[in-house]
């Protein structure tokens, strides 16, 4: 059985020269900095999750998790899909920069704070547009559920400090 051929997926963007705010990452290098750190958590090799990878039908190998890891490599949105699968977490989990202690960096004038940021990847806030300006909002349609209820009191009070 010969060695399976992986489909060259592009480098990481250069972002058209931007650099992240200070204190602040871009979600690429928040996602790459959770799976390395949640892989690990997890008690996996590269190797292991790369198995974890091919067996949800994507070509990957031990290389192409380091080169994610470094943030060498872009991830699909299915790859995304799938890494929260094989690391047995919410896909917004891979996002949320709350274990990293950083800001995030979507492009707006300045990053998002953290406390906020955590909130909008695991779903307890949107981010809208009004004009010029961004406007976070509870996405209290999730408050049913008193697990959201209490991360949506957490997030409040996070902010409140």
């Amino acid at each position: 059985m010969g060695k399976r051929k992986e489909l060259a997926m592009p480098k990481t963007p250069k972002r058209a020269g931007r650099s992240p705010h200070p204190n602040g990452q871009f979600p690429s290098q928040v996602a790459s900095a959770n799976i390395r750190s949640l892989r690990a958590l997890r008690d996996l090799s590269q190797e292991d999750l790369a198995e974890r990878m091919r067996h949800l039908r994507h070509g990957w190998s031990r290389a192409t998790v380091s080169e994610v890891e470094r943030g060498d490599r872009n991830i699909t949105v299915d790859e995304l899909a799938s890494l929260a699968v094989a690391l047995n977490v919410a896909p917004g989990e891979l996002l949320d920069p709350e274990r990293l202690g950083v800001h995030l960096d979507l492009g707006m004038t300045g990053p998002v704070r953290r406390p906020l940021a955590s909130a909008w990847a695991r779903g307890l806030l949107r981010i809208t547009v009004e004009g010029d300006n961004y406007v976070f909002e509870p996405t209290l349609e999730h408050l049913e559920d008193s697990t959201r209820l209490f991360e949506w009191l957490s997030m409040q009070a996070k902010e409140a400090r």
